[in-house]
């Protein structure tokens, strides 16, 4: 892949990231927002599983390390991801929002500690991690982390800790399905879960404006 277009998909892929906490933001007020996440994921996986499906290949899974990297995927980097960050963005300004979700990559290596046998911190990675955790601090605002939105902002650090836990149980498992069959599947069961979620908070199709 060339240098120019890996910058190009950068530039899409923190375009398109960026603009979904707006979207959220702006649709959960009509919406119910788990049932949103859901109807999200529902969406996807309906395109996802047919692109699959369509290309062929080895897109059905196989093996005990496919089906729990599917499972990890839709439990932690979909499920709780996504039931977590919509019910933040309620009570949280979109860019706080944005920048707590940021202390996903902070808290991906010490994860990485805990669950992968090779991964260490030394000391450097230790000061990058603590610079992290205070920069989010300091560009939301120690007020705001202590403010009246700190439950929203609670719940938008447990869904980027959901992530990283996610992704680096994805490591530890060590799937052999490629990743877009893995995300299809895996949308699929998050969408269930999703849903069970939606129900259980009470939510459901006669409440959306």
């Amino acid at each position: 892949m060339s240098r120019h277009r890996t910058l190009v998909l950068f530039v899409a892929a923190a375009v398109l990231f960026g603009t979904s906490f707006v979207g959220i933001k702006a649709a959960i007020g009509s919406v119910p927002p788990v049932l949103f996440a859901a109807f999200r994921v529902d969406v996807a996986a309906v395109v996802l599983l047919t692109l699959v499906a369509v290309r062929g290949g080895y897109w059905l899974p196989r093996t005990r390390a496919d089906a729990l990297g599917i499972l990890a995927s839709a439990a932690f980097v979909l499920g709780a991801n996504n039931v977590f960050l919509f019910l933040g963005q309620q009570h949280a300004t979109t860019g706080a929002a944005a920048v707590m979700y940021s202390i996903m990559p902070v808290a991906a290596p010490v994860f990485a500690v805990l669950l992968l046998d090779d991964a260490r911190i030394s000391a450097v990675d230790a000061a990058g991690i603590l610079l992290g955790l205070v920069g989010v601090v300091v560009i939301v605002g120690p007020e705001s982390v202590l403010g009246g939105g700190s439950v929203g902002q609670a719940l938008i650090v447990c869904s980027a800790l959901s992530v990283a836990f996610g992704t680096v149980l994805l490591k530890r498992v060590g799937p052999s399905i490629g990743t877009l069959p893995q995300t299809a599947w895996a949308m699929a069961a998050a969408a269930v879960g999703i849903h069970a979620a939606s129900l259980g908070l009470g939510e459901s199709v006669a409440q959306v404006a």
